[in-house]
């Protein structure tokens, strides 16, 4: 992208992705993850490929540290597979949008409003400027 103020915010999405890459990358447990038993008591999340074992191997379980369900919910729905994926995603976007970009010019708003929605993921963010809303 030849426009600073794009290159601006697609750098800026782009080291958040690779943030979020490097932590999901960081758990090692690619597989998927899962509520085990009974979800009005005990219950666990659990990775479906755990490295090294033939079984389901356990993530959190509720007993260890109290966890409400609604967290070990969460904890499931944002595994690392998802994440990986998700910055996949979010990656092609931003080159399709690039691209885009670099074919229409500077005045193509389509592609600018793609690459703020992203960034604005992060709006809470330190770096994030409020020109990019």
């Amino acid at each position: 992208m030849t426009d600073t103020g794009t290159a601006t915010i697609t750098s800026f999405v782009t080291a958040r992705l690779d943030e979020w890459e490097a932590v999901a990358l960081a758990v090692g447990l690619p597989g998927n993850w899962y509520i085990a038993g009974d979800i009005s008591g005990d219950h666990e999340v659990r990775c479906d490929s755990w490295p090294g074992e033939r079984t389901p191997g356990l993530v959190v379980r509720e007993d260890d540290g109290g966890l409400p369900l609604a967290l070990s919910t969460h904890i499931a729905l944002n595994q690392p597979a998802l994440v990986l994926r998700t910055v996949a995603a979010h990656r092609a976007i931003v080159e399709a949008c690039g691209n885009h970009h670099l074919a229409y010019g500077a005045s193509d708003a389509r592609s600018m409003g793609i690459i703020r929605a992203l960034a604005a993921i992060w709006s809470d963010h330190d770096e994030f400027r409020e020109e990019w809303r």
